[in-house]
């Protein structure tokens, strides 16, 4: 992978639908997210990953919300 190539391509998308090129849902493409949307979803899914943790018996206390 030519890093070069891929910081082109990253800008790129950036520049066109930044949200998107994060979070690349397919019904979310061409500047379809709205920013409380993108980042409720970001929140669901780190909530989703901290239960996992959490059933896995994993501690990490409160510092990480």
């Amino acid at each position: 992978m030519n890093i070069n190539n891929l910081k082109k391509n990253w800008n790129e998308f950036g520049a066109i639908d930044p949200l998107w090129a994060i979070l690349t849902d397919p019904a979310k493409k061409g500047n379809r997210w709205k920013p409380d949307e993108f980042f409720r979803a970001g929140q669901d899914e780190i909530d989703q990953v901290m239960r996992y943790v959490e059933v896995l018996g994993i501690k990490l206390g409160s510092s990480w919300k």
